[in-house]
């Protein structure tokens, strides 16, 4: 279950463990919400696929393939479209969770 605003307490992400999945929520600079979970196999293969062999997407196709911002999927080209802030936010949370 997403957590409300007022759930971070200031911070920008939460951390919680549903089921055996671990996601990190990050409060975006607009007042979205974004999930971010521990990737699986399935992820990576949809990412190969989704980069089509070029490697300077991969990474890209791989984030998307585990975030959702406000329970809506979130696409490698909303990716490019987020303020840095917001991209930097969802690499730093997707780095920790999957490395």
């Amino acid at each position: 279950m997403y957590p409300k605003i007022e759930d971070f307490n200031g911070n920008n992400q939460v951390d919680k463990v549903e089921g055996n999945i671990k996601t990190t929520y990050v409060l975006l600079e607009n007042n979205r919400i974004a999930a971010v979970r521990e990737g699986t196999g399935a992820d990576v293969e949809k990412a190969t696929l989704l980069s089509n062999g070029n490697q300077s997407k991969y990474f890209s196709a791989l984030m998307s393939c585990t975030i959702e911002i406000d329970n809506t999927p979130l696409f490698m080209d909303d990716l490019a479209a987020l303020k840095m802030r917001d991209y930097m936010a969802l690499t730093v949370a997707f780095s920790n969770l999957n490395f």
